[in-house]
């Protein structure tokens, strides 16, 4: 079967975790068989026009060019899409096109209706979260934008896949998208790619003595990841154990904020920000946390704290979304705690760092459960026995 994906962002291009799931997604459905080739539009410049190869996907990269600036992103979106669209039809020339057309989100969705009447081939799309759960407040006009094309783009597709349970509980209720349209095909994890030999010891020193407990943040720096959360949680888990240190790994519109925050509270080197983080040294500063905190106040799976698992470290996650999900697969995988509440999660934290054999016995059961259900292989077949119902 020979799929088209159209992705909005593609490793090497950092951003915001779709392009590493894109990655990973389409190097497993070679893996299963597939013949892949994507369109991508790398907004950083880290890789040059033209095609190339990643893991056996043939990788066909538009550099975006914005011909009307000075609008909103919104406008630059629908620019992005457009060139998506041409660098597309020229693959499905040269490779005597496609079987299936596959997105993810709505960024490529006025593209994606317009592929799929030409080509004339089924189109699937992956919703990974909607506008309204990550805002969760009166929306502007740009939200209203984003929610309405997420809704269109449910409509045009000939299947949709959400990432946890509980999107797909958002996208029927928010939506009306069919019962029977919507399935869940989750998030994986490749426990080689979290595999390092780097002294964890020497690694953890650069944040201190590496006999000193370290408390890790790993993800994007907005609202939704509630770094903030954690950072507010910082003074209490100091008050009882100042030999502490904290590390938020990622980067956001809101580091700016955080580090004067963060100076307001006198935190001084006792919690950093290290910005993003990929390959090996993640693996590394996972590895190297005594617990990993995922505080967010919205979070449709969870693949910081599925990643954490992985490494064997302890996670402490709030008890909402896809993070609920993960949780109520083994009681002992991870520790729960209420959103946007420092207290609590300052305690959580606590809790496990007076706990070292609790603490390991999480760790133990979360990579076992990490390692056993979110396997990419499981992923890409669940993807493919969609693609063929929808080809059928």
């Amino acid at each position: 079967m020979h799929i088209l994906t159209l992705a909005t962002e593609f490793p090497p291009a950092h951003g915001y975790g779709l392009g590493r799931y894109a990655a990973e997604h389409t190097a497993a459905l070679v893996a299963q068989g597939c013949e892949v080739a994507v369109a991508c539009s790398n907004h950083d410049g880290q890789m040059p026009n033209g095609v190339g190869s990643r893991a056996g996907v043939e990788v066909n990269n538009a550099p975006i060019f914005m011909p009307v600036r000075g609008y909103t992103w919104v406008a630059d979106v629908l620019q992005n899409s457009v060139q998506l669209e041409a660098r597309a039809i020229e693959m499905a020339r040269r490779n005597g096109g496609f079987d299936v057309l596959h997105i993810h989100d709505w960024l490529a969705a006025s593209a994606a209706k317009s592929l799929r009447d030409l080509l004339q081939i089924p189109l699937v799309v992956t919703m990974h979260d909607t506008v309204l759960g990550r805002k969760q407040e009166e929306l502007g006009d740009e939200e209203q934008y984003i929610a309405q094309m997420e809704r269109w783009v449910c409509e045009q597709a000939d299947a949709v896949l959400a990432n946890s349970e509980f999107i797909r509980q958002e996208l029927i209720g928010a939506y009306d998208v069919p019962e029977g349209k919507v399935s869940v095909v989750g998030c994986g994890v490749r426990p080689e790619s979290f595999v390092t030999d780097t002294d964890i010891r020497l690694f953890k020193g650069l944040f201190g003595s590496p006999d000193q407990p370290l408390v890790a943040f790993v993800g994007r720096l907005a609202h939704m990841k509630g770094p903030h959360v954690l950072l507010e949680a910082i003074p209490h888990v100091l008050g009882l154990e100042p030999g502490v240190r904290f590390a938020f790994a990622g980067d956001g519109q809101m580091r700016h904020a955080l580090q004067q925050r963060a100076a307001e509270l006198d935190l001084r080197e006792r919690a950093r920000f290290i910005g993003y983080l990929g390959g090996k040294v993640l693996a590394t500063f996972y590895r190297a946390a005594d617990v990993v905190v995922v505080p967010s106040l919205y979070e449709p799976f969870g693949m910081v704290a599925a990643e954490a698992m992985v490494c064997g470290t302890p996670v402490i996650a709030s008890d909402t979304g896809g993070l609920s999900e993960i949780m109520a697969n083994d009681g002992e995988c991870a520790l729960p705690a209420p959103p946007n509440d420092p207290m609590t999660l300052a305690r959580a934290i606590l809790h496990l760092l007076h706990s070292p054999a609790r603490a390991a016995q999480m760790a133990a059961r979360g990579q076992e459960i990490a390692v056993g259900r979110y396997g990419w292989d499981d992923v890409a077949r669940r993807t493919v026995q969609t693609y063929e119902r929808v080809v059928n």
